[in-house]
């Protein structure tokens, strides 16, 4: 393979103030998006994407989402803020919306929380998930998502990519593995494998 055509910013030395509403090149617009470049140069430029903390980022995205919606389902009132705009003129209200914090709001995103912190955090998961108590994995839970969103907020940000995406994974479903025995404290063991399996390598195993 000599060349390869990927997404590049080449057409930015054809930027006008005039061009600036239509993207391809060939349409008069400011991108050429099919320019020859040496493969040699492509791995050079792979590197300096954070793919690692993209990656990190997106995945918490999807945490995020998962306590979400497992919150809605043990505790539908969880901090719903309701949220009004009035008449400047009249004082009435004209709109009101509600919207509900996420379910990790009351977590520390300090990458080492203090134990009063810590305390807190607790506290927090319990009251999102309507817990009557905790057990001794709480507070590493609370330890490890603390962590998780140091990294994500530094990247999201403040553009820093510290992140080690396999770290960051396993943190991450540690978390999602702690909120399944949080809720089903009675539970003794969770299997899961996300895809089909073939060779028998994986017995008595929910797909």
């Amino acid at each position: 393979m000599s060349s390869i055509t990927p997404i590049l910013l080449r057409g930015f030395e054809c930027a006008t103030k005039d061009n600036l509403n239509k993207f391809e090149r060939d349409d008069g617009g400011f991108l050429e998006f099919e320019y020859p470049l040496s493969p040699d140069d492509v791995i050079d430029e792979i590197n300096c994407y954070p793919i690692d903390a993209a990656s990190a980022s997106y995945l918490f995205m999807i945490l995020e989402d998962h306590g979400d919606n497992i919150a809605k389902l043990v505790n539908p009132k969880y901090k719903v803020i309701e949220k009004s705009r009035s008449c400047k003129e009249c004082g009435k209200v004209v709109a009101s919306t509600s919207q509900r914090q996420s379910w990790h709001s009351g977590i520390s995103g300090k990458l080492n929380p203090s134990k009063s912190e810590i305390k807190k955090s607790t506290e927090s998961m319990e009251s999102v998930f309507s817990a009557l108590s905790s057990d001794s994995n709480t507070e590493l839970a609370v330890t490890r998502l603390a962590k998780l969103k140091f990294y994500r907020n530094a990247y999201a940000h403040e553009g820093k990519a510290l992140i080690k995406f396999h770290d960051f994974f396993c943190e991450a479903v540690a978390i999602v593995l702690f909120l399944y025995f949080f809720l089903l404290p009675d539970a003794a063991e969770i299997k899961a494998y996300p895809f089909m399996e073939y060779e028998g390598l994986v017995d008595d195993c929910s797909q």
